[in-house]
Parts: structure tokens; sequence; C-alpha cells
């Protein structure tokens, strides 16, 4: 949502956002299509999804509030090149 709204990874869209190159690991993976395909024929009935799909929505229209206080970077471990490790808080070591 944050980078969404600051428009400086897109034009400010959601689509912009999520499908530019290495912002987020999971687009156009088989779980995203999966989601995708429920989501376009969607009848309330996936215990896995609907909790996704609510808290989306809840974000999306700040509903909720932003308990990164605006963060547009996160640490994914699976995602990390070279592979560190956290050790305290923010503050990555590497292996």
């Amino acid at each position: 949502m944050n980078r969404t709204v600051t428009g400086y990874f897109s034009s400010g869209s959601f689509y912009s956002t999520i499908s530019r190159p290495a912002q987020f690991s999971s687009y156009l993976t088989n779980e995203y299509n999966k989601c995708m395909n429920y989501l376009n024929s969607r009848n309330g009935s996936s215990t896995l999804y609907e909790p996704l799909i609510e808290t989306s929505l809840k974000v999306g229209y700040r509903i909720v509030s932003d308990i990164t206080n605006g963060c547009l970077m996160f640490y994914s471990p699976k995602s990390m090149e070279p592979k560190i490790q956290c050790l305290v808080g923010w503050i990555p070591v590497r292996k």
C-alpha cells in the first residue's frame, strides 16, 4: 500500500506497483495464478483466500492502521541475495 501511495515505485496504481520487476517475488507465480483464478470466480468458499481478501480490502480502503509507519521496504530472508540473517532487530549479519 505504501509503495502505491507514494508513487515512488510505480505510477500510483496497485497493478503498476505489484507488476514492477523485482518488487514482489510472488507476482506471476503458481500461487499468484491460483489466487487470481479464485478471485476471478470468487464465491466466498475459500478458507485460504477469503481472509486475505478481507484484509487486503481493509488495507486498501484504509480501514486498518498502517503498522509499518509508512515503510516502503521490508526484510525478506527468502529473497535476499546474498543470503543474510537478521540477528538483532533490523541489523543484517552476512553468513
